[in-house]
């Protein structure tokens, strides 16, 4: 992409950049971010003024955890973008993401909310703009986020997360519905089957709860903290000897 992007008369100094991309492009490809850091900062010297350049110095700062210094490309790359909304997106996304790194949350959905503008909504920067506001404490706005973000795609492990907001805030009905769900769809789902025990538990449901402590023996039988409430359910269930055992 970046080479189809480069205008560069000279027909020697255009070989050569072509072959130091190539070459960098195989660095980040074996995972040799800081190698191909120091070769896309010679590039973007270069280059300047090429959003994509910009861009992917940005990304490799930001592989690298070097956050502040990532924000400034990205806004280099936003100033070089021109119209794209999709090129727009990824800078806004991408910035954001330095800015959560940074514990600038709310900065960091500022950023995740101007990367849904002028392109199809995008379940990342929903999932992200939940994460900001978790850091921050702000439980009922994640939620909505989240919600968003299911509306999407369907993702278990998110509506997981969902479920332990839920929980904190007490609101059982939908943390049981979100579990149940996720359950029913992947009955190997461990984290969600010891929630769910948790939640009958809290609400004297001892023969789901039961189901939930069983179903977490077999997926877990090495960890005695399921066999513990398989019991003590069993136990309210009248089945002492099963609760013994």
């Amino acid at each position: 992409v970046i080479i189809k992007t480069l205008n560069l008369s000279d027909k020697h100094i255009r070989t050569n950049v072509t072959q130091q991309l190539l070459a960098v492009h195989k660095l980040i490809d074996t995972g040799s971010y800081k190698q191909a850091l120091d070769s896309y900062i010679i590039i973007s010297a270069l280059l300047s003024g090429n959003p994509s350049i910009e861009y992917n110095t940005a990304w490799l700062y930001q592989k690298n955890g070097l956050h502040e210094e990532a924000v400034r490309y990205y806004k280099r790359a936003l100033h070089t973008a021109g119209e794209s909304s999709e090129k727009k997106a990824m800078i806004h996304f991408g910035w954001g993401l330095s800015f959560y790194a940074m514990k600038k949350f709310e900065l960091a959905v500022d950023q995740f909310e101007q990367a849904q503008k002028g392109t199809s909504p995008l379940k990342e920067a929903e999932m992200n703009i939940a994460r900001c506001y978790i850091a921050i404490g702000v439980l009922e706005e994640a939620q909505k986020h989240i919600h968003n973000a299911l509306k999407i795609k369907d993702d278990n492990k998110l509506r997981y997360l969902l479920a332990r907001l839920c929980f904190e805030k007490n609101e059982e009905m939908e943390c049981k519905y979100q579990l149940e769900t996720i359950v029913s769809d992947d009955p190997e789902f461990t984290e969600a089957w010891a929630l769910l025990g948790k939640l009958y538990r809290k609400s004297g449901d001892w023969e789901n709860s039961q189901v939930a402590y069983k179903k977490l023996t077999q997926l877990k039988p090495q960890e005695a903290e399921g066999y513990y409430y398989l019991g003590i359910a069993q136990r309210e269930n009248g089945k002492t000897q099963e609760a013994l055992s």
